[in-house]
């Protein structure tokens, strides 16, 4: 879901992984971007969203598709949990291993 999300917004993958459902207004068709995640040298248990931005400008409203509304209406209906992006116990991502893995399969693609 986060390479569907960025594909359709052009959000930076620490953007990405930092959304959680409430960002998402599928009545005025918007995203609120506002945090980050802080991952850099941390282990995975002390990832945090942070909401200092890498600019002014990264704290926006941004529109909501209608093609990636419907893939976000399916997958809010799968996950349980707030975060977006989340492992199966609900817990942030390291965006540096998740990068690495989606490399790793488009090398072999």
């Amino acid at each position: 879901m986060a390479v569907v999300i960025g594909f359709y917004t052009g959000l930076r993958i620490s953007e990405v992984m930092a959304l959680q459902k409430d960002d998402f207004d599928f009545e005025e068709n918007t995203i609120y971007v506002h945090r980050k995640l802080n991952y850099k040298g941390k282990k995975k248990k002390d990832i945090e969203a942070v909401e200092q931005m890498k600019s002014k400008s990264s704290k926006a409203m941004i529109p909501l598709l209608d093609s990636l509304k419907e893939e976000m209406n399916e997958w809010f209906y799968l996950n349980p949990y707030e975060k977006v992006i989340c492992d199966e116990d609900g817990n942030y991502l390291d965006p540096d291993c998740t990068g690495n893995r989606l490399k790793s399969i488009s090398k072999k693609n």
